[in-house]
């Protein structure tokens, strides 16, 4: 399900890397810069940003971009 189905939502999932040096959480390759393992994931749409606001992600701008989406809602740990 790359969508959701009552909406034709697309369902995304954005996960942090803190590249910092000083960085204690959200490392690269480190359990905190993985989604939660219990996570039901439904979709490959998996995108990395290195910054606190999701839309500074490249890859996820093009996806936005690219489906022409105009609206969409954000939940989880820091939304």
């Amino acid at each position: 399900m790359e969508k959701g189905w009552a909406y034709k939502w697309y369902i995304v999932y954005i996960k942090h890397n803190d590249l910092t040096q000083s960085a204690k959480y959200f490392k690269p390759g480190t359990k905190g810069a993985e989604l939660v393992a219990d996570l039901n994931v439904v979709s490959d749409n998996i995108f990395i940003k290195n910054k606190g606001n999701a839309l500074t992600s490249e890859d996820f701008k093009s996806f936005i971009d690219k489906n022409e989406i105009t609206e969409f809602y954000i939940t989880g740990a820091d939304s």
